[in-house]
């Protein structure tokens, strides 16, 4: 795992070795091993390569930016199927100096140009720079894991891991998005291609970039095909899925340094961990974090109960107040603006893991593809009603609308993909319109980006759960959770690999009818089923719980200087997004009488301000 960035103009300007020296060196928590650059000896256009390395493969001969011909390379991420890949250009007479993934990636372009990220199994993200074309390739894996910004205007392009090395150029102007700020209240993200700043966008998921004369071509390389046929057999449902997280859990264990798992103790990161155990030679580490009563809800002792049944090597970190008031220095390590208040304990168990291993093994992703989420029942409980003869539809649709909490049961029956990021906001249109400018609202006629997802114009899968399922994919996993942990590890220089996001497992879950999913009321059941095989019941049918963070308790717990200190209004002003009033209001609010509904404007306000602050000093 690596940061990569770069700058390529084309106005005749050189490009200044001490700013891309600044660029590379604000990745160097992403690879703390080495580093490299290359510069073009052309004039016009004129290309530098900057490269931060974790060594997880080929400790020795690893080195980057990689040659091979004409081509230079900076790779981020791991290739899992780089073995097989290697054999196949080597039968097409490609030699190789190295044992790296990275050097695999530069042969398969050499020979298949774009059409070789249709052949890669694994996270990455990468720029490949062709000195006789004078062409800029870059591409971002088909699940979004690894994080690749950009910017450019008429005389140049620059692209890094990380907005903040970005920011170290000296040359990206912080203008802010109105219309990305209302997604990041509303929503807790931006959607990709956009970020929080106008002209600094994300290579979106599974999309290339092509650079040529001034001029970028974006294409889409892969997207889940939902017109092939859905697997109606329950067994060979779960046959078929059980063998290839199986393969996916195999294929993601090769390194040449220690690794491990995070273990929380539920189904999805306790499958994870059974199929290392099964695939590793003596005991795996584990690593989990439990929380003293009043910090969290502490599942440590369902971990502690997986380990003893695997015989892991196992590693508790006990969370306390005391810990959750680093929360500023965490936060100031966001390459971009997440607020999801869990990056605080992920964050924390990253260092923890840190001190025994470089790789973990996580179980993001189960919850997505297999309906874990308690409001993933709501969909399921629409299509049966609408399967109902319209005469029953009065009795069934209370029931079913007391069966949960929150705005997608009281919705039922009418969800749909149109509506169901609408009801799912995290702050309301008049919450939002109390703190937010005129000019940070936007015009009231322009809707957050996130509402005009292109998924909404696609063609979308038969079940309304699995449409649903597929449009968080693209969206929420991505720019929410994965940069969250993305985030949180990188900042330890810790490799997260998300064995449930292989675009295998991917496409064979969309194929799964919804009542594979969800049966007998359970989220995940074809899940919980494959885990049976491997782990105590306790473990598999228990109830489903997260990392839970009592913000409000956090911060009732300081005094209001401290408080105040969080928010820097000066800063915050100079966005242009902010009412002043609201600001001073806020800070009163939360020094009184912190409660759900203050909470929900300050948390995203206090990383906002906080990755501001981290600007200003780096």
């Amino acid at each position: 795992m690596c940061g990569v960035c770069g700058t390529l103009r084309w106005d005749g300007q050189k490009i200044s070795r001490s700013q891309l020296e600044r660029m590379t060196q604000s990745l160097y928590h992403r690879g703390p091993d080495d580093e490299g650059f290359y510069f073009s000896e052309s004039d016009k256009p004129e290309m530098g390569l900057g490269f931060r390395r974790l060594s997880i493969l080929d400790l020795e001969a690893g080195h980057q930016p990689m040659r091979y011909k004409d081509l230079r390379i900076v790779f981020n991420g791991e290739i899992y199927n780089f073995p097989a890949l290697k054999k196949e250009c080597e039968s097409l007479g490609h030699r190789f100096e190295t044992r790296s993934d990275t050097e695999v990636i530069l042969h398969l372009f050499a020979e298949f140009g774009e059409k070789c990220l249709e052949k890669l199994n694994g996270m990455f993200a990468f720029a490949i720079w062709n000195e006789r074309k004078k062409e800029l390739f870059l591409a971002r894996d088909r699940m979004g894991i690894k994080p690749l910004y950009y910017y450019c205007d008429q005389k140049k392009f620059l692209f890094s891991s990380e907005m903040k090395s970005l920011f170290q150029s000296g040359e990206i102007p912080l203008e802010f998005d109105p219309t990305a700020a209302r997604d990041f209240f509303s929503y807790r993200f931006v959607p990709a291609p956009y970020t929080l700043l106008k002209n600094v966008f994300k290579v979106p998921p599974a999309h290339s970039l092509m650079v040529r004369e001034g001029k970028t071509t974006q294409n889409r390389y892969w997207k889940l095909d939902v017109s092939t046929p859905a697997l109606h057999d329950f067994s060979d449902c779960e046959e078929l899925l059980a063998r290839q997280i199986e393969e996916s859990v195999r294929m993601q264990l090769v390194s040449d340094v220690p690794l491990g798992a995070f273990l929380s103790g539920g189904v999805d990161s306790s499958l994870i961990a059974a199929l290392m155990a099964k695939h590793v030679h003596g005991k795996i580490k584990t690593f989990s974090i439990g929380f003293e009563k009043g910090t969290g809800v502490d599942e440590s002792t369902y971990a502690r109960k997986v380990s003893q049944h695997l015989n892991t090597e196992h590693y508790e970190f006990r969370l306390t107040e005391k810990d959750l008031t680093s929360a500023d220095a965490v936060l100031s390590t966001m390459n971009e603006p997440v607020a999801d208040p869990t990056i605080l304990p992920t964050a924390i168990l990253s260092r923890f893991a840190r001190r025994e291993v470089k790789v973990v093994l996580a179980g993001e992703g189960g919850d997505e593809l297999f309906a874990g989420y308690n409001r993933y029942k709501a969909l399921l409980y629409s299509q049966w009603i609408q399967k109902m003869p319209s005469l029953l539809h009065p009795l069934a649709v209370p029931i079913f609308q007391n069966a949960g909490k929150g705005e997608t049961f009281r919705a039922i029956p009418n969800l749909s993909p149109d509506n169901w990021y609408l009801l799912n906001r995290d702050m309301r249109p008049e919450t939002l319109s109390s703190l937010l400018s005129e000019s940070g609202q936007g015009t009231p006629f322009h809707d957050p980006y996130l509402t005009h997802h292109d998924f909404l114009t696609q063609t979308q899968p038969p079940e309304l759960l699995n449409s649903i399922l597929e449009f968080e994919r693209q969206t929420a996993l991505a720019d929410r959770l994965l940069m969250k942990v993305d985030m949180a590890s990188m900042s330890a220089s810790l490799e997260a690999r998300p064995p449930y996001l292989d675009h295998n497992v991917v496409e064979l879950a969309a194929r799964i009818p919804a009542r594979f999913k969800i049966r007998r009321f359970k989220g995940k059941y074809i899940l919980r089923k494959i885990a049976a095989r491997y782990l105590p019941p306790e473990i598999c049918w228990r109830k489903k719980h997260g990392f839970i963070v009592p913000l409000a308790k956090w911060i009732s717990a300081h005094p209001p200087e401290y408080i105040h200190s969080l928010l820097d209004e000066s800063l915050l002003d100079s966005t242009g997004l902010f009412q002043k009033k609201s600001l001073q209001e806020l800070k009163q609010k939360i020094s009184s009488a912190p409660n759900g509904e203050t909470m929900a404007l300050f948390w995203p306000t206090i990383v906002l301000s906080a990755w501001l602050q981290s600007l200003k000093r780096s």
